[in-house]
């Protein structure tokens, strides 16, 4: 399988990163990057597995509001 290869500004946009914050993450050992040349580049798979071990949201549900102040009235309509 041929993976893709994402500028540090591709990949940005897509982890919605600055460029620094990128760099930052590679040297962590975050985020894996390789050179093509004289470019620092970023692997779709990469991008992939970083994603994939980001930790899930946790949406909880919440009943809605009621109660003084929470109505609106005709009054304040205008």
């Amino acid at each position: 399988m041929l993976d893709h290869f994402y500028t540090l500004k591709e990949a940005g946009v897509i982890l919605k990163r600055s460029r620094a914050g990128l760099y930052l993450m590679i040297g962590r050992g975050e985020l894996e990057a390789v050179k093509h040349g004289k470019n620092t580049v970023i692997r779709q798979s990469e991008i992939d597995r970083y994603l994939s071990e980001l930790p899930r949201a946790t949406v909880i549900s919440v009943p809605p509001m009621r109660g003084r102040g929470c109505e609106r009235t005709a009054s304040a309509n205008g």
